[in-house]
């Protein structure tokens, strides 16, 4: 009979040989895969309605029916009217909606070599998404999906790094409308989706992006109206050379027109939802996300367009998450657009700081001499701090929304020392120059966000 001593050594002999012996086949194995997920796990959609500002919705309150689709996602899960875009144009915000990393980490905006105090002419440079963060498709991507993007906006080129990550990229080659990208959808989904691998599907719409398509006769809440052409009295109005009742009539019609674009963006929506769910993807369950990457200034501020400032019309947008697994959270009374990146992953949405950056030409408002006036923006509750040039200044949301009322704040104030930091580090990075495609220029000349 064994000793207690002999037989404690025998059996830890016998855990040091099994180890060692794991050890040694693991070192034989190649690297595991990631565990991948199964044929029916919940497929994932995240859809960009472009240029949607949250007042001009009817889920948040418009007085004109533009987003019933966006109201019907309202009883299914949860939405915000109070969500503000990371950048002020479409390459920054939707680098951060695929990184989940504000503008001044991933860097890809504006670009020129010279900084703040050089001309703005037709040197400027675009610097793209690089590899340095993972994409919502690369990750996606490496969990087993099928990764598939369809897209109206060509900016997002694959000179952009947006595509990067996606195993299938359907995109305009110019500007297109909803209805014609999901006649594309319907033949992509009916011929070459994988029905033995989930989905993650990104989809843009720009339809209420300018320039915007005649409003037919048959629309009970809008009145018939032409299409305006390219930059149509925009130069006078800029100026201050319309009178007043033309100034009116002029901006009556943008807006006309512009709501018809958010209402035919939110019907592509509803009818990209549609086809999904007749061809059985939502069958397993799914998780939508639905936002928009920037607002637009329809006279506001003496502004048209977008990304030409930080005002709450070019930032604050809806945001929408549907989730069969879980109920989504109630979104604070502010958010960043950073959550969009949670949100598609199944997590909780973080606690981002809210903040946004714009490097806008100053004479998109008929300043002279062109140059860049920097802008950055901090949200904390209803207070807003804003810099631009050297002027700070903070807002009180909650009474002051159309931002008509700035007070200066202190120099010990937090708000105006997070921007002014901001600042400094977008003069940074504006500074050094990108490394811009000449496809991609051309592409971002024939959307209007350089001449």
């Amino acid at each position: 009979m064994r000793s207690p001593r002999l037989r404690t050594y025998v059996v830890a002999a016998g855990l040091i040989a099994a180890t060692a012996f794991a050890v040694w086949m693991e070192r034989r194995q190649p690297d595991r895969a990631p565990l991948l997920a199964s044929a029916t796990a919940p497929t994932v959609v995240f859809v960009v309605l472009d240029t949607v500002r949250a007042d001009h919705t009817s889920l948040c309150g418009y007085g004109r029916p533009t987003t019933p689709t966006l109201e019907a996602l309202a009883e299914k899960g949860a939405c915000t009217c109070q969500a503000v875009s990371p950048g002020a144009w479409t390459l920054p915000s939707h680098a951060s909606y695929f990184t989940g990393a504000p503008v001044l980490e991933h860097e890809a905006d504006f670009a020129q070599a010279g900084g703040v105090q050089a001309a703005w002419d037709q040197s400027v440079s675009i610097r793209p998404l690089d590899g340095r963060l993972p994409t919502l498709a690369e990750r996606f991507r490496d969990k087993g999906y099928q990764t598939v993007a369809l897209s109206a906006n060509p900016v997002l080129a694959p000179d952009s790094g947006l595509q990067r990550g996606f195993e299938h990229f359907e995109a305009c080659k110019t500007k297109c409308r909803g209805s014609r990208l999901n006649e594309r959808a319907r033949r992509f989904f009916d011929r070459r989706l994988d029905r033995h691998r989930p989905l993650f599907l990104f989809a843009n719409y720009m339809d209420a992006h300018s320039e915007w398509g005649p409003i037919p006769n048959a629309v009970a809440w809008v009145p018939p109206t032409r299409a305006l052409a390219p930059n149509e009295l925009v130069a006078e109005f800029l100026r201050g050379e319309l009178a007043p009742d033309q100034a009116r009539a002029f901006l009556q019609r943008r807006t006309d027109l512009y709501d018809w674009g958010v209402h035919r963006a939110d019907e592509s929506l509803g009818q990209l939802l549609a086809a999904l769910e007749m061809r059985g993807w939502f069958s397993d369950g799914y998780r939508l996300v639905v936002t928009s990457d920037h607002g637009e200034l329809l006279g506001e501020h003496g502004l048209l367009d977008h990304g030409v400032s930080l005002h709450e019309e070019n930032n604050r947008v809806p945001l929408c998450v549907v989730d069969t697994a879980r109920v989504p959270p109630p979104f604070a009374s502010r958010v960043s657009g950073l959550v969009v990146h949670d949100l598609l992953l199944g997590e909780p949405p973080g606690g981002h700081t809210i903040d946004s950056v714009a490097f806008p030409r100053t004479d998109l408002a008929e300043r002279t001499p062109a140059g860049v006036e920097l802008w950055t923006a901090h949200w904390e509750g209803s207070a807003k701090t804003v810099m631009h040039g050297e002027v700070v200044e903070t807002y009180d949301l909650d009474a002051d929304a159309g931002e008509a009322a700035p007070t200066t704040p202190p120099p010990e104030n937090e708000g105006r020392r997070h921007v002014v930091a901001e600042a400094q580090r977008a003069s940074r990075l504006f500074a050094r120059e990108g490394a811009t495609s000449e496809k991609l220029l051309e592409i971002l000349r024939a959307v209007g966000y350089v001449e």
